[in-house]
């Protein structure tokens, strides 16, 4: 039966492997075998650049740490499960990371955010094995002769082989150094609690490059997929070879009777249970934590939904700014928002555009929506009507073009008072309201949808209160301030 090699993170040649994403939550216990290449590249959204390396932006921040996380927990499970884990060493990417702080230096509206940030590298998605990591590449490499596991792979791949960098303070055993000097480029390690190994390569000198900027969908020639199935063959070999070495005869059934158990043994089961418990129990909270997360993080569809999601991302933003909101469905009616507080009684509609502006249609369907709402027993004056637009909604905020709605639609809404709201603009709000609760502020932002019908809608800017500005600065770590464009 063929075994099954999970790729992660490296486009194998010829494609004889499942190629895994770094970005996913696959499971490494599904391989027989798996081949890591770390790297910081799907997570690489650029915010800013800090001390010369990249700083990430604070979604991208958790992502990637979220994803070392999970990597490093994958390959300590693969390893305990007896499987090896061939890691190709690539280049260091360093980057800065949101470490979660956010601070304020002065008051009310001189008061200035400073970002917290903290350095992270590709090689922090694996278990410890060196005091550090240092950028260098060359390819003049030589075999540790007293380590033979990997010397007939040495003797087909070394000269296709380059280093990237060069280890520090190596913990582990190094299986291949520089040919001058002998500085450690690769090395292979077990993991405690586990049969199987951490086996480090250098790079392939012709294949170390990015999928992301390559493409799954790549086409591999014929040299491309011979040498993929002799690297194959190499890295199958070599597991092979430690399965072959690590290999002990299976306890028979009779040896678990208690006639044969040691004292001792009972203390460490007792505390193997308790630590399943505790595992369970954490991993109940972390599941609670995520959709947590996912539930916090809601508003965001603002900037990216459309249909159903947003209505509902802008159901939640109308709540914040003190409006009863609802959708409304009854009978052949339905509206995509009612909202009504002390400013007066609005029907909202949404709409969103992956790559244009919104529409005179949903101006016209809105127009229909006052008139049948107005059409009802209980209603004796029109609604307000305000038009929500997500336009250009798959691209970034900052690289939209800043008219949102059509010519037409925004020469209608000036004819029948309607207001139009882009939803990138109701996000911040949202945004405000959610971390502050600050109730003038809503009624500020409900002023501005009852006397800006008509027109496009801009709210008013917030200043940070001088009490949360004080509580901020209470905080330092290190950090680079998000107004010093660095």
């Amino acid at each position: 039966m063929a075994k099954l090699v999970l790729s992660v993170g490296f486009l194998f040649p010829g494609g004889f492997t499942e190629f895994v994403p770094l970005n996913s939550r696959r499971s490494l216990l599904d391989a027989d075998v798996i081949i890591f290449r770390p790297s910081i590249g799907p997570f690489n959204s650029v915010e800013s650049q800090f001390q010369g390396k990249p700083s990430l932006y604070d979604s991208a921040s958790f992502e990637l740490k979220n994803a070392a996380s999970h990597w490093r927990q994958q390959i300590q499970m693969a390893v305990n499960a007896g499987k090896n884990v061939f890691v190709l060493f690539p280049k260091l990417e360093e980057v800065w990371v949101d470490s979660g702080v956010k601070t304020y230096s002065g008051t009310g509206r001189n008061a200035r955010p400073t970002r917290h940030v903290e350095p992270f590298n590709n090689y922090q998605m694996l278990p410890s094995f060196a005091e550090g990591i240092l950028e260098s590449e060359g390819t003049q490499m030589k075999l540790n002769e007293r380590n033979q596991l990997i010397a007939d792979y040495w003797r087909r791949f070394g000269t296709r082989s380059s280093y990237k960098v060069t280890f520090e303070g190596l913990k582990v055993a190094a299986t291949i150094t520089t040919a001058a000097g002998a500085v450690p480029v690769a090395c292979s390690f077990g993991l405690r609690g586990g049969s199987g190994r951490v086996v480090g390569l250098p790079a392939l000198a012709d294949y170390d490059f990015e999928p992301t900027a390559v493409g799954v969908g790549l086409r591999w020639t014929k040299p491309d997929k011979q040498f993929g199935q002799e690297f194959l063959e190499a890295i199958l070999a070599i597991d092979g070879t430690l399965r072959a070495g690590g290999l002990d005869t299976p306890p028979p059934a009779w040896t678990t009777q208690d006639d044969f158990v040691l004292a001792s043994e009972h203390g460490v089961k007792q505390a193997i249970l308790v630590a399943d418990g505790d595992i369970e129990k954490l991993l109940l909270r972390k599941a609670d934590l995520e959709k947590q997360l996912a539930d916090e993080g809601r508003l965001r569809r603002l900037l990216y939904e459309t249909g159903r999601p947003l209505e509902q991302a802008i159901i939640e933003v109308l709540r914040l700014m003190g409006f009863n909101a609802e959708p409304f469905r009854e009978s052949d009616s339905e509206f995509d928002a009612v909202f009504v507080s002390s400013e007066g009684r609005f029907i909202g509609e949404a709409e969103g555009k992956d790559s244009k502006a919104i529409n005179i249609d949903k101006l016209r369907q809105l127009e229909m929506n006052i008139q049948e709402d107005l059409a009802r027993d209980e209603v004796t004056e029109p609604a307000r009507g305000v038009l929500f637009g997500n336009a250009y909604r798959l691209q970034h905020p900052n690289e939209r073009p800043p008219i949102h709605f059509s010519d037409k639609c925004i020469k209608a809404a000036k004819r029948t008072g309607t207001a139009l709201v882009r939803t990138v603009d109701l996000f911040q709000v949202g945004r405000i309201l959610k971390e502050t609760g600050d109730g003038d502020y809503a009624a500020r932002c409900r002023l501005a949808l009852l006397t800006q019908g008509g027109q496009v809608v801009v709210f008013p800017a917030y200043s940070v209160p001088e009490v949360m500005a004080n509580k901020a600065m209470q905080s330092t770590t290190s950090s680079i301030s998000e107004s010093d464009g660095a």
